[in-house]
C-alpha cells in the first residue's frame, strides 16, 4: 500500500488514523489480461489504484474503438461519468495486460471523504488533474498532426510502446493501424535525419522534413 499512501502524500499532509482507516478499507486484487473491469450501462461500484500493469479506457460504436486513456501503475482506474457522477457509464475499462491494484468500495471511499477533510482535498486535486488531462487530450487531438501525436505519446509513455497492442495505440491516436505503421516508418526517418542533419531539437526537425517532402 505505500504506492497509494506515496501518491496521497504528493497532494496531502495526512495522520496516522487516516492510514489506519484505509488499511482497513483497502484489499488488494489481481485480474488477468484482457478482463472487462467496467462496460457500458454498468455502474462503477469501487474505486481501483494501480500498482502494476496497464490498464485502458474505451468506447465502442459497432466495430469501432476508441481509446480515451490508458492507466499504469500510479494512477486510478476509473470512469468519472460513473464513479463522480453516479450515471451510468458509457464505456469500457479493459485489462491491457495483467494487473494488481488496490480496491475500495465507493461507499467506503465517500465515509472516509465525510470523516477526513484531507482526503475531501486529495479528491478534488486528482479530479482537477483528470479535467487537465482532458483539456490537454482535446488541445493535441485538434492542434497537433498525427505524428506529433505519436512523438508526444512516446515521450510521455515510454513504456506503454511494448506492452499495448498496436490498435489500441492507434485508436488512442485517432488513426488506423495501418497509418500507425505509416507514422511508425516515419518517424523512424526523421529520427535518422538527426544524424545527417545536425538536429538536436524535434522541433527543428518537422521543420527540415517539410522542408524536403
Amino acid at each position: 500500500m505505500e504506492s497509494l499512501l506515496q501518491l496521497m502524500r504528493s497532494h496531502v499532509d495526512f495522520n496516522d488514523s487516516i492510514i489506519c482507516d484505509l488499511a482497513q478499507k483497502v484489499v488488494k486484487r489481481k485480474l488477468n489480461r484482457r478482463k472487462f473491469i467496467l462496460t457500458p450501462d454498468s455502474q462503477q461500484e469501487s474505486l481501483l489504484f494501480l500498482t502494476t500493469g496497464i490498464t485502458r479506457n474505451f468506447y465502442r460504436a459497432d466495430t469501432k474503438e476508441w481509446t480515451s486513456r490508458f492507466s499504469q501503475p500510479g494512477d486510478f482506474i476509473l470512469s468519472v461519468d460513473s464513479f463522480i457522477f453516479d450515471k451510468p457509464s458509457k464505456e469500457y475499462i479493459e485489462t491491457c495486460t495483467a494487473i494488481e491494484f488496490w480496491e475500495i468500495s465507493k461507499l467506503d471511499y465517500l465515509d472516509l471523504i465525510t470523516r477526513h477533510h484531507e482526503l475531501h482535498i486529495l479528491t478534488k486535486k486528482l479530479s482537477d488533474h483528470h479535467l487537465q488531462l482532458g483539456i490537454n487530450r482535446m488541445y493535441n487531438w485538434r492542434m497537433l498532426s498525427p505524428l506529433q501525436r505519436y512523438e508526444l505519446f512516446l515521450s510521455e509513455n515510454p513504456n506503454l510502446i511494448m506492452q499495448v497492442q498496436g490498435q489500441h495505440i492507434a485508436s488512442y491516436l485517432g488513426v488506423t493501424s495501418f497509418d500507425l505503421s505509416r507514422i511508425r516508418r516515419r518517424f523512424k526517418e526523421l529520427k535518422a535525419s538527426v544524424t545527417f542533419f545536425g538536429i538536436i531539437d524535434i522541433s527543428e526537425m518537422y521543420l527540415v522534413m517539410s522542408g524536403l517532402f
